[in-house]
């Protein structure tokens, strides 16, 4: 048993590979703070190509973009915590303490997928929202289809010609890829 769990992960590295530990890398949607490092990049990069330029003044320019970012960022974590301390306290007395750890915690409410049907009409109950996207995928893989695929009939046998793990691979990259741009 050990043996078949040790070639099952074999065969998992070399397909799929091993990912490698990356570093968190720090990101923001916030435009002035995504405009201001892309201008520090710029920057960077003209300091590090260019060298008639004063480079104490270049790097004291950089550092005063640096300065701007780690503003903003305080700006915005500010009005984060603003709006939390908002919620708590506007929760009742009864009920915040609760609401203060499940906010600071992170544990939000789960959002709720939102599902119409064809009329454009907004679909409310769990059983309502299965149907309406089983309907949805059935029409979506039958379309065109005239009949279903006939019964496997014979005795079970192995495949002719073996499935490779570079086949496997290729649709992992394929799938992956199709994931990624929905």
């Amino acid at each position: 048993m050990t043996e078949l769990f040790g070639d099952i992960k074999k065969c998992a590295s070399e397909v799929l590979g091993v990912k490698k530990a990356t570093k968190k890398t720090n990101y923001s949607t916030d435009v002035q703070v995504v405009e201001l490092v892309e201008k520090k990049a710029e920057m960077n990069r003209h300091l590090s190509s260019n060298n008639t330029k004063d480079r104490k003044e270049a790097r004291k320019e950089v550092k005063g973009v640096q300065k701007q970012i780690g503003k903003r960022l305080c700006e915005i974590e500010n009005k984060r915590a603003d709006s939390l301390a908002e919620t708590i306290t506007s929760t009742d007395n009864t009920r915040r303490m609760f609401k203060a750890n499940r906010l600071l915690a992170g544990i939000g409410s789960s959002s709720e997928i939102k599902v119409h049907n064809s009329d454009g009409k907004d679909i409310h109950t769990d059983a309502g929202k299965a149907n309406e996207a089983m309907k949805h995928f059935r029409s979506q893989l039958t379309e065109g289809v005239d009949e279903s695929l006939p019964a496997f009939i014979g005795e079970p046998k192995p495949l002719d010609c073996p499935i490779t793990s570079a086949e496997v691979a290729h649709a992992t990259v394929i799938y992956l890829s199709a994931t990624l741009m929905n």
